[in-house]
This record gives C-alpha cells, structure tokens and sequence, in this order.
C-alpha cells in the first residue's frame, strides 16, 4: 500500500481500535509521534471526550477510527515478533 499520499489528521483527536493486547498501549509512543499528538488515552470509549491533541487507544470499533493494523502500517512500524534466544 502506498501510504505517501495519507494525509494524517492533525487539528483532530485520533481514534485507533484493535483487540485487547494486540499491542496499542505496547506502541503507544511510536503512534502518538507519528500522528502528532501529545496526549495518549488508553482504554478510551466511544462517547468520552477526545481533545485535538490527544491519540485515543480503544478496543471498540467506531466511526472515523483507524484500525491498528493499519495505524501501525502508516507509522512504519513493525510488528514481526522477536524469536527468544
């Protein structure tokens, strides 16, 4: 996928969805930064405030929210497990 033409928002909150420990709170920072907001909100719900410079983290799918998978994908992150040595 070419993402070089995304343009992120940046004068709104960001709503990232996934299943529970599918590595949302893991990659928190790296997300945060990338979309240029201040502000992580973990365990957010649909309804609760969302200020513009805030990411908000949840498990619930709701409109206008990117899936992980493809939050992850924008921000170049990769999610390939490590193998233990």
């Amino acid at each position: 996928m070419d993402t070089s033409k995304i343009v992120f928002p940046t004068q709104s909150g960001v709503v990232i969805y996934g299943p529970e420990a599918c590595g949302k709170t893991t990659h928190a920072a790296a997300l945060a930064a990338h979309y240029r907001k201040e502000v992580v909100i973990d365990d957010w719900l649909p309804g609760d405030p969302l200020p513009t410079h805030a990411l908000a983290l949840t498990n619930q799918r709701c409109e206008g929210a990117i899936p992980f998978v493809d939050a992850v994908a924008f921000a170049g992150i990769n999610l390939a497990r490590r193998s233990a040595t």
